[in-house]
C-alpha cells in the first residue's frame, strides 16, 4: 500500500521457489558454459500490480505518472539522502531503470533446467502469507 503511483516500463517476474529450483536444477542438468535467464512472465507495471494487488488483497497503484516525474523524484530523493545520511526510499538509479522495458525470455531454463512456471498470482499470495507467518506484516 505505499506504492501511490507507477509509470511506463516493464520487467521479467519469477517466484522465488521456482528460481531456487533453476538453480539447484543447474547443478545437475545445467550445461557447462551456458547462461540461463530465469525468468517466466513480462508484464508492464500496471498489468504487474493488478495481478499483485488482486492477489494479496490490496488496491493497486491507481495513478499514472510519467517517467520524467519519476526521474525527478529520484534525484531528488538521492540528493536529499546524501544531505541527511539517510536511505532514500527511490534512488536516482532506480528511478533510471523504473522507466525501462526489460522483458526476457526464460524458455530456455524452463526447457533444460526443468524450471517451473508458477503463476504470478500464486508467488504474490505465497510472499505474501509468508511474511505475514514470519512477523514482517501485520
Amino acid at each position: 500500500k505505499k506504492i501511490p503511483a507507477y509509470n511506463n516500463g516493464a520487467k521479467t517476474y519469477i517466484a522465488v521457489k521456482d528460481a531456487a529450483t533453476a538453480i539447484a536444477n543447474a547443478l545437475t542438468v545445467g550445461r557447462v558454459g551456458e547462461c540461463y535467464i530465469l525468468g517466466n512472465f513480462n508484464y508492464t507495471h500496471r498489468e504487474a500490480f493488478e495481478i499483485i494487488g488482486k492477489a494479496i488483497g490490496v488496491k493497486p497503484p491507481a495513478i499514472k505518472l510519467p517517467n520524467y516525474c519519476i526521474y525527478l523524484f529520484g534525484i531528488i530523493n538521492s540528493f536529499i539522502g546524501k544531505l541527511t545520511g539517510k536511505k532514500p526510499s527511490i534512488t536516482r538509479e532506480i528511478a533510471v531503470l523504473s522507466g525501462g522495458y526489460h522483458c526476457y525470455s526464460g524458455e530456455k531454463a524452463r526447457k533444460e533446467l526443468n524450471m517451473p512456471c508458477t503463476d504470478l498470482s500464486i508467488a504474490a499470495k505465497e510472499c505474501k502469507d509468508w511474511f505475514v507467518a514470519n512477523g514482517y506484516l501485520n
